[in-house]
């Protein structure tokens, strides 16, 4: 019983490296081509080497890091091309997750997306970008986590994960607030559609929300 009891622990820690690093990456912490490096990890966390070597092997496995024997684990340089794609396939499988629940939202799902879109045009504007991040996440999570096809969710989610983004940046900051505006619109007519059970128009919405915005992602994120 201790033994499957320190299992369970050791599994957790290991899911808390991994999303941990996953954060690092995705507000700039670690870049691109960037070792990650374990006795930093371990000084950092505050835990043993085992749960952080797990969650770089799976970091690894998932395509988010690389693991060059005897030098160590790099944070993945991404093909701008290869992620477009990928996002291209994130969109159809998002809208076929919204058609599935469509007629099970209800007036809390709707309220707790509004309140993600609020809190997004604050992130927005006070160039929180890691708070838009954050947000932007939970908002298409809201309506994922009503979808009872479990294995479609996993997919998503690990299509999204495999190419992590780093946190936002624009060679332009005003180009960027712009982009990010019209991104959090496009939340806006998501929402409205699946309150008007408006099916068509929701599924649409969705795939050129993903598709439109990702073709441009590497203009405006950096990779």
């Amino acid at each position: 019983m201790q033994r499957k009891a320190n299992m369970k622990m050791l599994k957790s820690l290991s899911n808390q490296v991994y999303d941990y690093i996953v954060r690092q990456i995705k507000i700039g912490k670690f870049e691109p081509g960037d070792k990650i490096v374990e006795t930093d990890l371990i000084e950092q966390l505050g835990i043993s080497r085992t749960p952080i070597r797990e969650a770089l092997i799976q970091l690894s496995s998932d395509g988010i890091l690389n693991s060059i024997p005897r030098k160590g684990f790099f944070v993945v340089r991404f093909d701008p091309k290869q992620v477009h794609y990928n996002y291209l396939i994130v969109a159809r499988l998002d809208s076929y997750a919204a058609e599935l629940v469509i007629d099970n939202m209800n007036a809390d799902d709707y309220n707790k997306m509004d309140a993600t879109i609020q809190t997004l045009d604050f992130a927005i504007k006070s160039r929180n970008y890691e708070l838009y991040n954050d947000q932007q996440e939970y908002f298409h999570d809201v309506y994922l986590n009503k979808c009872e096809n479990t294995e479609l969710i996993e997919l998503i989610h690990s299509l999204q994960r495999k190419y992590v983004r780093t946190a936002i940046y624009s060679r332009d900051e005003e180009k960027l607030y712009a982009f990010l505006l019209k991104v959090n619109e496009e939340h806006r007519m998501i929402l409205q559609y699946f309150m008007q059970h408006a099916l068509a128009d929701l599924t649409q919405t969705i795939i050129d929300h993903w598709s439109m915005n990702k073709t441009n992602i590497n203009v405006d994120f950096k990779f």
